[in-house]
Protein backbone atom coordinates (compact mmCIF):
# COMPACT_ATOMS: atom_id res chain seq x y z
CA UNK A 1 0.00 0.00 0.00
CA UNK A 2 1.33 3.45 -0.81
CA UNK A 3 0.65 5.11 2.02
CA UNK A 4 2.59 2.64 3.91
CA UNK A 5 5.69 5.14 3.08
CA UNK A 6 4.47 7.63 4.99
CA UNK A 7 6.64 7.95 8.09
CA UNK A 8 4.05 9.06 10.59
CA UNK A 9 1.55 6.26 9.48
CA UNK A 10 -1.17 8.71 8.02
CA UNK A 11 -2.53 6.66 5.64
CA UNK A 12 -5.60 8.65 4.46
CA UNK A 13 -4.47 11.68 2.42
CA UNK A 14 -6.44 10.46 -0.73
CA UNK A 15 -4.58 6.94 -0.61
CA UNK A 16 -7.39 5.43 0.96
CA UNK A 17 -11.27 6.08 1.77
CA UNK A 18 -10.49 4.25 5.17
CA UNK A 19 -9.77 6.05 8.21
CA UNK A 20 -7.42 5.22 10.60
CA UNK A 21 -8.43 3.98 14.09
CA UNK A 22 -6.17 6.87 15.66
CA UNK A 23 -8.92 9.11 14.05
CA UNK A 24 -11.77 7.64 14.65
CA UNK A 25 -13.94 9.57 17.44
CA UNK A 26 -13.96 6.22 19.44
CA UNK A 27 -10.90 6.53 19.86
CA UNK A 28 -11.14 9.75 21.93
CA UNK A 29 -13.99 8.17 24.01
CA UNK A 30 -16.81 9.54 21.71
CA UNK A 31 -20.25 7.55 20.50
CA UNK A 32 -22.02 7.95 17.30
CA UNK A 33 -24.66 10.07 19.66
CA UNK A 34 -21.99 12.10 20.35
CA UNK A 35 -21.58 13.45 16.88
CA UNK A 36 -24.61 15.93 17.02
CA UNK A 37 -23.93 17.08 20.34
CA UNK A 38 -22.83 21.08 20.10
CA UNK A 39 -19.32 22.67 21.56
CA UNK A 40 -17.76 26.02 22.13
CA UNK A 41 -14.59 25.56 20.38
CA UNK A 42 -11.85 27.95 18.94
CA UNK A 43 -9.49 26.93 16.35
CA UNK A 44 -5.61 27.29 16.51
CA UNK A 45 -6.46 29.82 18.98
CA UNK A 46 -3.51 28.77 21.53
CA UNK A 47 0.15 27.92 20.97
CA UNK A 48 -0.79 24.99 23.32
CA UNK A 49 -3.46 23.34 21.44
CA UNK A 50 -5.60 23.32 18.05
CA UNK A 51 -8.66 23.45 19.76
CA UNK A 52 -9.72 25.17 22.77
CA UNK A 53 -13.08 26.53 24.24
CA UNK A 54 -14.51 29.20 22.42
CA UNK A 55 -17.13 31.33 20.74
CA UNK A 56 -18.00 29.32 17.65
CA UNK A 57 -20.94 26.12 18.32
CA UNK A 58 -19.98 23.45 16.18
CA UNK A 59 -21.31 19.97 16.07
CA UNK A 60 -18.58 17.05 16.77
CA UNK A 61 -18.60 15.45 13.52
CA UNK A 62 -18.20 18.93 12.07
CA UNK A 63 -15.18 19.44 14.03
CA UNK A 64 -13.85 15.97 13.22
CA UNK A 65 -14.08 17.07 9.49
CA UNK A 66 -12.09 20.16 9.94
CA UNK A 67 -9.50 18.25 11.78
CA UNK A 68 -9.60 15.85 8.84
CA UNK A 69 -9.22 18.30 5.83
CA UNK A 70 -6.41 20.17 7.53
CA UNK A 71 -4.43 17.15 8.89
CA UNK A 72 -5.27 14.74 6.22
CA UNK A 73 -5.77 16.72 3.17
CA UNK A 74 -3.40 17.22 0.21
CA UNK A 75 -2.35 20.48 0.97
CA UNK A 76 0.70 21.16 4.01
CA UNK A 77 1.89 23.87 5.43
CA UNK A 78 5.43 24.92 6.95
CA UNK A 79 5.76 27.51 9.14
CA UNK A 80 6.98 26.47 12.72
CA UNK A 81 10.58 27.51 11.83
CA UNK A 82 10.09 31.01 11.33
CA UNK A 83 11.37 31.53 14.77
CA UNK A 84 8.70 33.90 15.94
CA UNK A 85 5.69 32.66 17.89
CA UNK A 86 3.33 35.88 17.51
CA UNK A 87 4.16 34.55 13.43
CA UNK A 88 3.54 31.11 13.80
CA UNK A 89 0.33 32.04 16.41
CA UNK A 90 -1.40 33.72 13.37
CA UNK A 91 -0.34 32.04 10.13
CA UNK A 92 -2.09 28.80 12.61
CA UNK A 93 -5.41 30.79 12.72
CA UNK A 94 -5.09 31.34 10.04
CA UNK A 95 -4.80 28.39 8.45
CA UNK A 96 -8.00 27.69 10.43
CA UNK A 97 -10.25 30.54 9.79
CA UNK A 98 -9.58 30.12 5.52
CA UNK A 99 -9.76 26.37 4.72
CA UNK A 100 -12.39 26.51 2.79
CA UNK A 101 -12.40 25.07 -0.97
CA UNK A 102 -11.76 28.18 -2.99
CA UNK A 103 -14.26 28.75 -6.49
CA UNK A 104 -13.99 26.77 -9.33
CA UNK A 105 -12.48 29.82 -10.81
CA UNK A 106 -10.03 30.93 -8.41
CA UNK A 107 -8.99 27.06 -8.85
CA UNK A 108 -8.67 27.10 -12.65
CA UNK A 109 -6.64 30.69 -12.77
CA UNK A 110 -4.54 28.88 -9.97
CA UNK A 111 -3.81 25.71 -12.04
CA UNK A 112 -3.15 27.72 -14.82
CA UNK A 113 -0.65 29.74 -13.67
CA UNK A 114 1.63 26.99 -12.49
CA UNK A 115 0.86 25.15 -15.80
CA UNK A 116 2.72 28.29 -17.08
CA UNK A 117 5.01 27.87 -14.66
CA UNK A 118 5.94 24.84 -14.54
CA UNK A 119 5.92 25.02 -18.91
CA UNK A 120 8.67 28.28 -18.81
CA UNK A 121 10.94 26.28 -15.83
CA UNK A 122 10.54 23.05 -18.84
CA UNK A 123 11.74 25.40 -21.47
CA UNK A 124 14.79 26.35 -19.98
CA UNK A 125 16.05 23.18 -18.92
CA UNK A 126 15.73 21.92 -22.50
CA UNK A 127 17.17 25.03 -24.42
CA UNK A 128 19.36 26.39 -22.13
CA UNK A 129 20.58 23.03 -20.24
CA UNK A 130 23.99 24.23 -20.15
CA UNK A 131 23.59 27.44 -18.50
CA UNK A 132 23.65 28.30 -14.60
CA UNK A 133 20.66 29.38 -13.48
CA UNK A 134 18.51 28.38 -10.16
CA UNK A 135 15.01 27.07 -11.50
CA UNK A 136 11.48 26.90 -9.47
CA UNK A 137 10.84 23.64 -10.19
CA UNK A 138 8.75 22.26 -6.98
CA UNK A 139 7.66 25.35 -5.53
CA UNK A 140 5.53 26.78 -8.44
CA UNK A 141 2.77 27.81 -6.36
CA UNK A 142 4.83 30.52 -5.58
CA UNK A 143 3.86 32.48 -9.04
CA UNK A 144 -0.43 32.20 -7.99
CA UNK A 145 0.56 32.98 -4.48
CA UNK A 146 2.48 36.27 -5.04
CA UNK A 147 -0.13 36.80 -7.85
CA UNK A 148 -2.87 36.70 -5.59
CA UNK A 149 -1.66 38.23 -2.39
CA UNK A 150 -0.34 41.55 -4.84
CA UNK A 151 -3.89 41.10 -6.60
CA UNK A 152 -5.67 41.59 -2.65
CA UNK A 153 -2.99 44.25 -1.67
CA UNK A 154 -3.94 46.78 -4.45
CA UNK A 155 -7.45 46.28 -3.94
CA UNK A 156 -7.11 47.50 -0.73
CA UNK A 157 -5.16 50.61 -2.32
CA UNK A 158 -1.23 49.45 -2.33
CA UNK A 159 0.38 51.88 -4.97
CA UNK A 160 4.03 49.84 -5.53
CA UNK A 161 5.65 46.86 -4.81
CA UNK A 162 9.29 46.45 -3.47
CA UNK A 163 10.44 42.59 -3.99
CA UNK A 164 13.37 41.24 -2.81
CA UNK A 165 13.97 37.24 -3.82
CA UNK A 166 17.45 34.78 -4.07
CA UNK A 167 18.41 34.03 -7.55
CA UNK A 168 16.00 30.87 -7.19
CA UNK A 169 13.01 30.86 -8.75
CA UNK A 170 13.88 34.53 -10.32
CA UNK A 171 13.36 34.43 -13.52
CA UNK A 172 10.04 32.72 -13.26
CA UNK A 173 8.87 35.89 -11.21
CA UNK A 174 9.94 37.84 -13.40
CA UNK A 175 8.01 36.79 -16.34
CA UNK A 176 4.61 35.74 -14.67
CA UNK A 177 4.43 38.25 -12.20
CA UNK A 178 6.11 40.87 -13.28
CA UNK A 179 5.32 40.45 -16.83
CA UNK A 180 9.16 40.87 -18.30
CA UNK A 181 8.82 39.87 -21.98
CA UNK A 182 10.23 36.52 -22.95
CA UNK A 183 12.31 38.06 -25.67
CA UNK A 184 14.09 39.94 -23.09
CA UNK A 185 14.78 37.11 -20.92
CA UNK A 186 16.25 34.89 -23.72
CA UNK A 187 18.09 37.71 -25.31
CA UNK A 188 19.82 37.91 -21.79
CA UNK A 189 20.09 34.34 -21.64
CA UNK A 190 22.24 34.44 -24.90
CA UNK A 191 24.52 37.83 -24.72
CA UNK A 192 22.46 39.90 -26.79
CA UNK A 193 21.62 42.86 -24.43
CA UNK A 194 22.90 45.70 -25.35
CA UNK A 195 26.05 46.38 -23.53
CA UNK A 196 24.93 49.89 -22.39
CA UNK A 197 21.30 48.04 -20.45
CA UNK A 198 23.36 45.18 -18.79
CA UNK A 199 23.74 45.54 -14.94
CA UNK A 200 25.16 44.00 -11.88
CA UNK A 201 28.18 41.63 -12.25
CA UNK A 202 26.93 38.62 -13.88
CA UNK A 203 27.95 35.77 -11.40
CA UNK A 204 25.02 34.15 -13.36
CA UNK A 205 24.22 34.74 -16.86
CA UNK A 206 21.05 36.67 -15.69
CA UNK A 207 21.84 38.43 -12.73
CA UNK A 208 21.40 41.78 -14.47
CA UNK A 209 17.68 41.28 -14.99
CA UNK A 210 16.93 44.59 -13.01
CA UNK A 211 17.50 42.84 -9.71
CA UNK A 212 19.58 44.41 -7.16
CA UNK A 213 23.21 42.96 -7.33
CA UNK A 214 23.39 42.11 -3.64
CA UNK A 215 24.07 39.05 -1.23
CA UNK A 216 21.09 37.03 -0.67
CA UNK A 217 21.24 37.28 2.88
CA UNK A 218 21.43 41.89 2.49
CA UNK A 219 18.40 41.87 0.03
CA UNK A 220 15.76 42.69 2.43
CA UNK A 221 17.50 45.04 4.38
CA UNK A 222 18.53 46.81 1.60
CA UNK A 223 15.04 47.11 -0.05
CA UNK A 224 13.83 48.78 3.11
CA UNK A 225 16.50 51.38 2.79
CA UNK A 226 15.37 52.04 -0.39
CA UNK A 227 11.36 52.44 0.87
CA UNK A 228 12.49 54.58 3.47
CA UNK A 229 13.90 56.97 1.09
CA UNK A 230 11.14 57.21 -1.00
CA UNK A 231 9.15 58.10 1.64
CA UNK A 232 11.24 60.85 2.36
Amino acid sequence: HIGSYDPLGMYQADLDSSIPAALEPSAFGFTNGDLDCEFQVNFGASFGGMITSGTTKMKLRDICQKLREIYCGDIGFEFMDTGYFDVRNWFRKEIFSTSSTPAPESRLRNLNEVVKACGFEKFLHTKYSTHKRFGLDGAEALIPAMNAAIDEAANMGMESVYMGMPHRGRLNVLVNVCGKPLNTIFNEFEGRTPADEVRGTGAVSYTHLRAHETPEHLVCRLLLEKKKKKKK
